[in-house]
């Protein structure tokens, strides 16, 4: 059976319902947000002034706290009440990110990070569990997604499985979807230029807000994986050819690609559950994003596409190149801002805690890095919050991170304190 065969196409690329205006509102009139962390009944979550506070849980994470449906529950469970302790109201779950599923779903296979073998049913939802016990425990719970990578570094389709749609694209004997996979980088990937791949990702956002109650669907920076010309010349020649006069460059194609892909899965979003949230969470630079992974922020407010923006800032005070320290990214990406009604959260970078690298040997040297930035987003207009990359780095039981997370929550206490 063909992936159109499976896809119902239930979204519009042009309307949907609750569409964002953007460009009406300042975040300099919008008052600093924050919560504090509260000694309430079963460690719930608090949302005071409703500062987002986030935790990210990429897919090995959750792939390590599987081991049967009882103990993946209580693993899980274990690890949203430490956050608890953190003020966390936030978690974002990876649940796709090899084009593969963490959930039930009629278009990607069970993920080999579950039982190391893709499409073999794990015997539980791990989706629904993580719901169910977040939801309990007051804590919003956002679907992560890679909309387009497959493989990252094989390009072995034995390891995929027959339900896999990279598969199903690259062995059903039809050559002309061929070209909706690309190998690069001794990987495998959906090309973004093909508009049954834009389809399929905006189909499969609509399967599981359709299907769980989660509270926003995100993605993280993984767009074009190469700048190369290579990757799609074949396409771009072809591109060229149906226009008729005034053909994009290549970089404005691609960033077209993308950005109509962002467009078909907000609309997907909004169309089934207006309340439920979609954002971004783009690399540190805007310049980068824009010319490296052709991920043009500024068209996603300009159109309204996304209810956030949570970019990665994983820097520190002391970078090498001043512009990439964090207090001149934080001021970036505040300008940027200034003209939209979307929210922006800053990504801190725990992964960071006791680098040796050359570049980043200050979170080796400082035990409050974590801290300063907790403590500069609380005091920056226009930022709505914070979100930890990731839960085993800021858990880690190293010295260097149990130092950090004393000063961090010295932070938050402090915050709760001054009654804000």
């Amino acid at each position: 059976m063909s992936i159109m065969a499976i896809i119902v196409l239930t979204f519009s690329f042009t309307s949907c319902q609750g569409q964002k205006k953007a460009g009406t509102s300042n975040p300099s009139t919008i008052s600093k947000v924050n919560s504090t962390v509260s000694e309430i009944p079963q460690k719930e979550a608090t949302f005071v002034k409703n500062q987002v506070r986030g935790m990210w849980f990429p897919y090995y994470e959750i792939g390590d706290m599987y081991k049967s449906k009882e103990g993946f529950a209580a693993s899980f469970e274990k690890a949203l009440d430490k956050c608890l302790e953190y003020g966390i109201n936030n978690v974002y779950v990876h649940v796709r990110s090899h084009c593969d599923a963490y959930y039930k779903s009629q278009l990607f296979p069970w993920s080999a990070y579950l039982t190391e073998t893709q499409g073999q049913d794990p015997q539980i939802d791990p989706l629904q569990i993580m719901i169910d016990i977040a939801h309990r425990k007051r804590i919003k719970i956002h679907a992560w997604i890679n909309p387009y990578r497959v493989s990252l570094i094989s390009t072995d389709l034995s390891l995929l499985a027959d339900s896999n749609p990279a598969k199903i694209w690259l062995t059903d004997d039809d050559p002309s979807n061929d070209t909706f996979v690309v190998e690069c980088n001794g990987g495998l990937y959906l090309n973004p230029a093909e508009v049954e791949v834009q389809y399929l990702v905006a189909e499969g956002v609509r399967e599981i807000v359709q299907n769980y109650s989660v509270d926003g669907v995100h993605f993280d920076d993984y767009f074009y994986p190469t700048n190369d010309e290579i990757f799609d010349e074949a396409h771009y020649a072809t591109y060229r050819t149906q226009v008729s006069s005034n053909p994009l460059e290549l970089a404005d194609w691609r960033r077209a690609n993308v950005n109509a892909m962002v467009n078909a899965v907000y609309n997907a979003v909004k169309n089934i559950n207006p309340h439920c949230v979609f954002g971004i969470s783009p690399m540190a630079s805007v310049e980068n994003n824009y010319h490296t992974v052709y991920a043009d922020i500024k068209a996603w407010l300009d159109g309204g596409y996304v209810d956030y923006v949570m970019p990665q800032l994983y820097f520190g005070f002391e970078y090498p190149q001043e512009k990439s320290r964090f207090d001149n990214l934080l001021n970036e990406w505040c300008a940027l801002f200034e003209n939209y009604n979307a929210d922006l959260y800053i990504g801190l970078g725990a992964y960071r805690i006791g680098s040796t690298d050359e570049n980043n040997i200050e979170w080796s040297q400082h035990s409050d890095i974590l801290a300063r930035q907790g403590e500069l987003v609380n005091k920056t207009d226009g930022v709505s919050g914070w979100v930890m990359y990731s839960y085993s780095s800021f858990f880690a039981e190293q010295e260097a991170n149990s130092l950090e997370r004393d000063n961090f929550y010295k932070v938050i206490k402090s915050t709760e304190n001054n009654g804000e």
